[in-house]
């Protein structure tokens, strides 16, 4: 049993006697990698026009929640936008926050190269505030009428 223990022992010395790491030549690495098709520029025109709808569309959320808000009986149905579209200041404040929030993880999407979702996001996001603001104005008619049948009750 001594034998074979001693032997096995000088086995796997032997072993790693011979598993000893030479190290390869080095490599030449090129002054300034190529670009891939992915790689660009943060603000490129793509991302500008991403980053124009998005404002846009949000100036006209904010431009329509805030007519709407004007009439008795309407709120805000966003609970994280209720507490600031209480005044215009509160409401620049927000979409401001909005904006440079969807700039934030833009930026983020594009420094760990998640090229589609940079693009994509910020068009999806255009469109659903689109349709925020085209919501609003086809409530605002309704709106008026509503004040103007209180106001015309409240003088009979």
């Amino acid at each position: 049993m001594k034998t074979m223990i001693v032997t096995l022992l000088l086995l796997f010395t032997c072993t790693l006697v011979f598993a000893e790491d030479v190290p390869s030549a080095p490599v030449p690495v090129p002054a300034r990698p190529a670009r891939t098709e992915n790689d660009h520029p943060f603000f490129d025109f793509k991302n500008s026009m991403a980053i124009g709808a998005f404002s846009v569309s949000l100036a006209g959320d904010s431009l329509s929640t805030q007519r709407l808000l004007d009439y008795p009986g309407y709120r805000e149905r966003n609970p994280i936008a209720r507490p600031f579209v209480g005044s215009r200041a509160g409401m620049a404040v927000y979409s401001g926050g909005s904006l440079g929030i969807m700039m934030g993880g833009m930026y983020l999407a594009h420094k760990t190269h998640h090229h589609k979702l940079e693009r994509i996001i910020p068009f999806a996001m255009a469109g659903w505030e689109g349709f925020a603001t085209a919501w609003n104005y086809h409530y605002l008619p309704q709106a008026r009428a509503n004040a103007a049948a209180a106001s015309l009750a409240k003088t009979r």
